[in-house]
Order: C-alpha cells, then sequence, then structure tokens
C-alpha cells in the first residue's frame, strides 16, 4: 500500500480492543532516539477499509495515559480531503486481518483483476477499435493508398495493439483491479506507460482505428474515428477526471499537475 503523508485521529466509540492488532511496532523500529523523543513504547497496528472502500492502517500508541478509545489511521489516500471531513464527524474503519475479507487474498484478488480485464478488453476494445470498424469496412480496401502510408498505419494499429495489453496489464498488476468503471482499481496506477502520459489506453485506441483507415483507405472510418475521441475526451473530463479525484484525493492531483492528459512526455514522471 502506497500511503500518502497524514494520518486520520479517529475517537472510536469503545475502547480499542488491541487483541484486534496483527501487529506490533517498537519505537526502535520506528528509528533511533523515536521512544526517547515521543514517550511512546510502540504501535498497535491493524489493517483496515474506510468507509468500505479505502485500505489503510489504524495505530494505537503504547503509552501511559493514552486514551483507549483514540487511533490514528494511515490511509492509501488522504481521507479528510477525499471524504469531505470535518472536525468531529462520523467515519466507518473495519477491522480486516489479512487484507479485506470481502476481496480475499492479494493472489486472489489479482486473479479476478486478470480475468475481469480480459473480458473488458474483449467488450471494450475489441468493440470499439475492431467490430465497429469492421462493420463499417468488412475490412476492404475502398481507396488504396500509398505504401508508405500504408505502412505507417499498419505500424499505427501494431504499436496501439501493444499499448492495449500493456495498459491492461498495468491494471492487474499495480491497480488490482480493471478499466471498467463497475469494478475500477485499488490503487491509482501511476507506472509504465503512465508515467508519460495519462491516458495511453484511449489513445491506443485510437491509434488501432486510425491505423485501420489509412490501411483500407476508408474516410467513413476516419469520421468514425473522429467521433470515438470527441466521446473519449468528454467521458474523461466529466466522469473519468473527478472521480478519480474523489477516490485518491491529493495522489491524483500531484499526478494530474505532473502528467499530461493526451500528450505524452517526453521523459517519464518519477514521483516522490
Amino acid at each position: 500500500m502506497r500511503v500518502v503523508p497524514g494520518t486520520l485521529n479517529v475517537r472510536l466509540a469503545a475502547p480499542f480492543d488491541r487483541t484486534r492488532a496483527t501487529r506490533y511496532v517498537a519505537a526502535s523500529d520506528v528509528g533511533p532516539g523515536w521512544g526517547a523523543a515521543t514517550s511512546q513504547a510502540g504501535y498497535h497496528l491493524a489493517p483496515v477499509l474506510v468507509e468500505g472502500r479505502h485500505r489503510g492502517i489504524a495505530f494505537q500508541a503504547d503509552e501511559p495515559g493514552y486514551p483507549e478509545d483514540l487511533v490514528e489511521i494511515m490511509c492509501e489516500v488522504r481521507l479528510r480531503s477525499t471524504l469531505g471531513l470535518e472536525d468531529g464527524d462520523p467515519i466507518s474503519a473495519t477491522v480486516t486481518p489479512g487484507g479485506d475479507p470481502a476481496s480475499g487474498s492479494p493472489a486472489r484478488r489479482r486473479a479476478r483483476a486478470a480475468v475481469g480485464s480480459t473480458i473488458f478488453f474483449a467488450l471494450a476494445p475489441g468493440i470499439v477499435a475492431g467490430l465497429l470498424p469492421w462493420a463499417i469496412t468488412r475490412w476492404q480496401v475502398a481507396d488504396p493508398l500509398s505504401l508508405p502510408v500504408r505502412a505507417f498505419g499498419i505500424a499505427l494499429l501494431f504499436a496501439g495493439g501493444l499499448v492495449l495489453v500493456s495498459a491492461f496489464a498495468r491494471f492487474v498488476t499495480e491497480g488490482r483491479g480493471t478499466p471498467a468503471p463497475v469494478a475500477p482499481t485499488e490503487r491509482l496506477v501511476i507506472g509504465g506507460l503512465y508515467r508519460y502520459v495519462r491516458n495511453p489506453m484511449y489513445l491506443a485506441v485510437l491509434a488501432a482505428i486510425a491505423g485501420q483507415a489509412l490501411i483500407l483507405g476508408h474516410v467513413a472510418l476516419a469520421a468514425y474515428g473522429a467521433v470515438v475521441a470527441v466521446a473519449f475526451v468528454v467521458f474523461v473530463r466529466l466522469y473519468e477526471e473527478p472521480t478519480l479525484q474523489e477516490t485518491f484525493g491529493d495522489a491524483y492531483e500531484t499526478y494530474r499537475h505532473a502528467v499530461p492528459r493526451w500528450w505524452p512526455r517526453w521523459r517519464p514522471w518519477m514521483p516522490d
């Protein structure tokens, strides 16, 4: 889990049951002189699921006089901004030893993500960049273009396919989810090609459509690609980006400012 800076202080309805903790970290393990500086001997840790969707770690300090009903939560998102919390607002944090029981083990989550991504790959890009172009052209050459133009089209089609496979694999291995809105990733995907541009998958689909238009010489297919491009822009601006902002908060805000939406960077972005 990539933890963002800052913790959330949570006052429990009852004293924290330290038997629910799955690990104890001594102050000396945190750093030299940490115990002397904080008067804390260590910390009782427990994995939690905040508001049923954000993975975090709740911990209580081992310190004389420390309130028994107080814990702090580290999370993969900045909870205050992501959930719009004010002091005194109620919040749900469920202890989940070994991870989220609803999700199973990490290996099982990755397996489900792989299956889900494969299905989505077949249904979404498969239809948009495969079935519909076939329906428009029957993959018959309409107006043969020059050999260099067709070669460029083949390169676009091949590159688009490689980028699509790479991006979908990244959603499984790094995000533990799928590109589908109904089964989103657990983590913000910022590795691989996503260090250069925020939407490589959409660009790959457009490249595949443009490549077919150049190979087959179909003006109608080029017009279809333009319509798909407009649809992608509208979807990203009105749904995808606001959703990512709400889910991942400051982590996404930092990524959004560092990596372009459509025009790739020359050098990969390296987060601090």
